[in-house]
């Protein structure tokens, strides 16, 4: 599945997601993490990321939780200010 940024503000048919902090970490060990931090696991992931690449990463009291995303879940990746799409166009 492809994660791609989109640019209108609204589009029928897609599923809005809670903002993610950031799409660029592939290991979860170098965050200072805070409850319900997530994130969109980004290329190459490992530790407790890997084989998660592009899945939600929720930090909960009992570690991570990952959301495999859908085509049309959107998010707003934070330290960006972009939403992002995932579609399954390549």
């Amino acid at each position: 599945m492809k994660l791609s940024e989109l640019y209108v503000s609204y589009h029928s048919g897609i599923f809005w997601q809670r903002p993610v902090i950031s799409k660029s970490y592939n290991d979860p060990t170098s965050l200072t993490l805070n409850i319900n931090d997530r994130y969109i696991v980004g290329p190459n992931p490992i530790n407790d990321w890997e084989a998660k690449e592009n899945y939600y990463a929720q930090w909960t009291d009992d570690g991570w939780m990952f959301i495999n995303p859908i085509h049309s879940h959107a998010s707003l990746v934070e330290d960006e200010n972009i939403i992002y799409i995932y579609s399954y166009d390549e």
